[in-house]
């Protein structure tokens, strides 16, 4: 999934950040070729959305969240120090711009030895690992919801709003935000403008280019493919 793929990987915070990327990229799919790629009435994607199954979260410990995407950067090096060759595709971890994923700025900001806030659209760790935030609205914090439009935000669903913070514990006055991005977003993708995601994958373009760059300059990136262990079953 990470380092051995044949495609950028793009780990999001869950479920729900995954099903807003999937379907902008088959909205915007004309606009980023890199990303997608158009065969007739087809779009093949050529970036994979890194799935969150039961197998991910007992292997990998990551359901979802970005204190898990945190542990991530700093266990990233241990989990592939045995791998063979160097990774020719970028790992992109795409994170909410808001107080969620505070500690992994403060990591990431110790790691690159410099102060990390959000506001660059990407920034580099190592090996072949990225992270984009998402990019901030008027300079505020911003989660990946709010990258929708006042007006696709306020779709009421049985006459309920959405409650963004998920505090509602019985759901009486208030949707979730996987009901949103279910109900709302999936089901009604091809009317809903998806243009306030150009900035976020403008970002992972940019990764794209990036590390093509350091494969070429073989910048501490191996000229080989890469391979990882085989796994042994019981």
């Amino acid at each position: 999934s990470f380092f051995a793929q044949t495609r950028a990987t793009i780990v999001s915070e869950g479920k729900t950040d995954n099903i807003y990327m999937r379907c902008a990229l088959r909205s915007l799919a004309a606009h980023y070729p890199t990303l997608v790629q158009l065969s007739g009435t087809s779009k093949n994607p050529l970036a994979q959305l890194f799935k969150f199954t039961k197998t991910a979260e007992v292997v990998q410990h990551l359901s979802g969240c970005a204190s898990q995407l945190s542990n991530l950067l700093s266990n990233y090096r241990k989990m592939t120090k045995n791998f063979k060759g160097r990774p020719r595709q970028p790992t992109i971890l795409v994170v909410d711009n808001d107080s969620g994923p505070e500690n992994l700025f403060k990591h990431l900001s110790n790691l690159l030895k410099k102060k990390v806030d959000g506001s660059d659209p990407y920034y580099f760790v190592y090996e072949n690992l990225y992270v984009v935030p998402v990019p901030k609205i008027g300079g505020t914090f911003t989660a990946m919801e709010k990258l929708f439009k006042p007006e696709v935000l306020n779709i009421e669903l049985n006459g309920k709003k959405l409650d963004l913070t998920n505090k509602e514990p019985d759901g009486k006055q208030f949707y979730s935000k996987n009901t949103f991005s279910i109900e709302v977003i999936q089901k009604r993708q091809s009317t809903i403008s998806f243009d306030g995601f150009k900035p976020l994958l403008d970002a992972i373009v940019a990764v794209q280019k990036d590390y093509a760059i350091k494969v070429a300059a073989g910048a501490g990136v191996a000229t080989k493919p890469a391979t990882a262990p085989a796994v042994v079953g019981p």
